[in-house]
């Protein structure tokens, strides 16, 4: 069995079989690169670059630093809406801040469009959105998923997994139906699993690590803990699971509310042990 671990740093491929006892062995290290929801975010921020200019995208970033959340935020919901077949254009909902910004630099946002090489690919729809065509929209995904199809068929050619059947893909990467597709395309005979929930499954997978340290045998950590709490910052899911060590089936998830926390990308999910320590880098 072959677990892709995909948060929204990266992607990596943590190779695993089972035992006979029901425990998961690592067979190889886990591998991979930015190939995960991140390079979409930067090849979606280069687009918007091209077409408002590099001043635009620095002061946003600079002095609005919510609307630039906003706005990753609403790109989040737009890739996971995207889909192969899709023939109608995506739109987008731009900031007041970004607006305003776009105003000052560029005299305003049909002026920039006009301007710029993409002005056959976006439209203006009323005061704050934008209508991007959905072949320029799925071409932002593709050199992200070509590097990932690459490595994992590089990654195939090990000895030790070349003959993987099963293909488990979690993280919020792995909701993209544009993904999904390209995996099933690129390997026709391995079966693709993708679980409820894909996109907190690390982060759950997390806590029941911590109450089961042992499950995976490639490294055994011991603990003592009352409660199991995974936290995730990130622009796909900003939150945090945990459950009691005498329920380690009962798994809570809560998002992080955007008045007390904006949330940051950062490449992984951490574990607290009973002293309030970071630790159980996952």
């Amino acid at each position: 069995m072959i677990v892709f671990l995909k948060p929204r740093w990266n992607s990596r491929c943590s190779n695993l079989s089972t035992t006979g006892e029901w425990f998961l062995r690592e067979v190889l290290p886990p591998s991979g690169g930015a190939w995960g929801g991140i390079g979409i975010d930067d090849a979606f921020l280069r687009f918007l670059k091209n077409v408002f200019g590099t001043r635009v995208m620095k002061d946003l970033k600079l002095t609005e630093l919510e609307d630039y959340t906003e706005l990753i935020h609403e790109f989040e919901v737009k890739k996971r809406s995207i889909k192969t077949d899709t023939t109608t254009d995506i739109v987008i909902t731009m900031p007041v801040g970004l607006m305003n910004i776009i105003k000052k630099h560029c005299g305003g946002i049909d002026a920039a469009i006009k301007k710029s090489q993409y002005s056959d690919s976006i439209s203006v729809s009323g005061q704050q959105k934008i209508c991007v065509n959905p072949q320029k929209f799925r071409d932002l995904f593709k050199p992200t998923i070509n590097s990932l199809l690459k490595h994992l068929e590089q990654l195939f050619r090990h000895p030790k997994v070349s003959d993987i059947q099963h293909i488990i893909m979690v993280g919020g990467f792995s909701e993209c139906e544009l993904v999904q597709r390209a995996m099933k395309d690129k390997f026709p005979k391995k079966k693709i699993i993708i679980p409820e929930e894909a996109g907190i499954a690390v982060l759950k997978g997390a806590v029941i690590y911590g109450h089961q340290p042992k499950l995976i045998r490639s490294e055994i950590i011991e603990s003592t803990k009352l409660f199991v709490v995974a936290i995730d910052f990130g622009t796909t899911y900003s939150g945090y699971a945990f459950s009691a060590k005498s329920s380690p089936n009962e798994i809570y998830t809560c998002e992080w509310q955007k008045s007390t926390l904006l949330s940051a990308k950062a490449p992984t999910s951490v574990l607290l042990d009973k002293e309030k320590v970071y630790g159980f880098w996952i």
